[in-house]
């Protein structure tokens, strides 16, 4: 269905990239399979790949979310699985051979943060975002990485839309139409940040075209191929 590539910039220089794919298991009915991997180096010279493995129903209900990270000789996996009839879900963390499970009731959706900016917005095809108010959506963080620290937890965030028409977007040369809006954090204190990140989304699933972050970070898209559409170009 879909294909593409990010660019991750920090002051104006390639850091690490993203590729990513949308497909379905059956060309009709089947779930979404949204796949994507990481690439970066770090501080130690090592490379850093991180792959991401997101299922979702037509309804855009989270069936299952699987993130593996591959650094040297580290490697640890992260598995979400849900069962909509029970309004239950396991949580899976694995690492050199240990493995650590917990099961969680869940009301509404289930939507997990992952390292990968393609998944970022998932949630908003969940549960549409408001035109006038602010909306709500409860995150499931990790902070598990190459050890178990803690269960996940869920973190309240807000999306406010910025305007209600799409706007124009210019991306390498390409005439864009986006969904402009904001990205809140609630801290500790139940404060919501007043700057938010900026994310642009596009109209297929809610995967974001741009995303600028507090951290001086900006994530661009560099390549869309809409198969469907029969496009090989930014749509």
């Amino acid at each position: 269905m879909l294909e593409g590539k990010y660019n991750y910039f920090a002051r104006d220089k390639i850091y690490s990239e993203e590729n990513f794919k949308l497909s379905r298991e059956d060309k009709s009915f089947g779930n979404f399979v949204l796949t994507a991997q990481t690439m970066s180096r770090v501080a130690s010279g090592e490379f850093l790949k991180v792959n991401v493995e997101y299922c979702y129903t037509a309804k855009f209900e989270t069936k299952s979310i699987k993130v593996n990270r591959q650094m040297g000789p580290n490697e640890s996996t992260e598995m979400v699985n849900v069962d909509h009839k029970t309004k239950t879900f396991d949580y899976i963390y694995t690492h050199n051979g240990k493995t650590q499970k917990f099961n969680y009731h869940f009301n509404n959706y289930v939507h997990l943060a992952t390292p990968c900016f393609s998944t970022t917005m998932l949630m908003t095809q969940m549960k549409k975002i408001d035109p006038v108010h602010r909306t709500p959506y409860s995150v499931y963080t990790s902070p598990n990485i190459w050890e178990f620290k803690q269960e996940i937890f869920a973190q309240e965030m807000y999306v406010e839309l910025q305007e209600i028409e799409p706007v124009d977007l210019e991306i390498n040369g390409n005439q864009l139409n986006a969904t402009h809006c904001k990205l809140l954090q609630v801290g500790e204190s139940g404060t919501i940040s007043k700057e938010g990140l900026d994310i642009y989304l596009s109209k297929y699933h809610g995967i974001p075209y741009l995303g600028h972050f507090s951290d001086g970070v900006t994530i661009k898209i560099e390549r869309l191929k809409n198969y469907e559409a029969n496009k090989v170009k930014l749509t």
